[in-house]
């Protein structure tokens, strides 16, 4: 439950980041938010690969499709 809670409040962050993302105005700001964006990208890829038991092999696998 702990980590289906920990996802939820990630894709919270997601959604609120890509929202100032939309309406950044300055290049900095854009690349700001999109780096926030990769970064929350990959914490919940890993938080959803840990709920389902995806080992360090098969991660490796779907990184690389």
């Amino acid at each position: 439950i702990a980590l289906q809670n920990q996802i939820e409040g990630l894709v919270r962050q997601m959604l609120d980041v890509r929202m100032h993302l939309s309406s950044a105005r300055t290049e900095k700001d854009r690349t700001y938010y999109q780096s926030r964006v990769t970064s929350i990208e990959q914490r919940i890829d890993e938080a959803v690969m840990e709920l389902y038991g995806v080992g360090e092999g098969e991660k490796l696998l779907s990184v690389n499709i």
